[in-house]
Formats: C-alpha cells, sequence, structure tokens
C-alpha cells in the first residue's frame, strides 16, 4: 500500500494513522484501529475519490475477510 498508493503511515498506540500526501489516493486520511475483539478501519476520501467509495469499501472489507 505504501507503494502502491503513496500512503505514509505510523502507528500510534493499538492504531495505524494514515495519508497519502501524493500518489493515486493523493488527499486520503484514515486510521486503522486494533483491539482484542475488533479491527476499524475509518477512510477519508479527498473529493475526487469519493465516487469510487463503494469499490473501495468493498475492497477493504474484501482484504480484512481474508486476513482475519
Amino acid at each position: 500500500m505504501e507503494t502502491k498508493l503513496g500512503l505514509a503511515w505510523s502507528w500510534v498506540g493499538d492504531a495505524i494513522k494514515f495519508d497519502a500526501p501524493s500518489g493515486a489516493a493523493k488527499g486520503t486520511k484514515g486510521e486503522v484501529t486494533v483491539s482484542d475483539s475488533e479491527v476499524r478501519v475509518t477512510v477519508d476520501l479527498p473529493f475526487l475519490l469519493r465516487v469510487m467509495k463503494g469499490t473501495i469499501e468493498e475492497k477493504i472489507n474484501d482484504k480484512l475477510s481474508k486476513l482475519l
């Protein structure tokens, strides 16, 4: 994801905070939080990528289902 989409990320406690300062996902920000019972992904899409919200959400859910 870092190379493919230009994401910069860092761990902050039990969360990964990420943003895309450049690349295909430029302007995207979000967070992945991890607890004992759940993984929660929040993504704030820039205006131009909001038309792809459904597709992006579907891909995230698919990847999480395969990983968990």
